[in-house]
């Protein structure tokens, strides 16, 4: 996602959240986390989030523990 409308998108969301990681709200956000992959390519403002490099690798970990403990409960 190295596109010019993918900047312009992720600098307005580092905009409208003040810069700040909207996890932990103390660190400078420098990543930009999808809440959803539904509309990737063309992803609402409202569908993204402004995060620390620590909150961004904390929620990805999570989402693949919910997903590992999702198929366990399958069996």
């Amino acid at each position: 996602m190295d596109s010019p409308e993918w900047k312009a998108k992720r600098q307005l969301v580092f905009e409208r959240d003040e810069n700040l990681c909207q996890e932990c709200k103390s660190a400078p956000a420098f990543h930009v986390h999808h809440l959803t992959y539904a509309n990737i390519f063309n992803e609402k403002l409202e569908d993204l989030l402004s995060v620390c490099a620590e909150c961004h690798s904390k929620i990805h970990h999570q989402e693949l523990m919910d997903k590992i403990n999702s198929l366990k409960e399958r069996k």
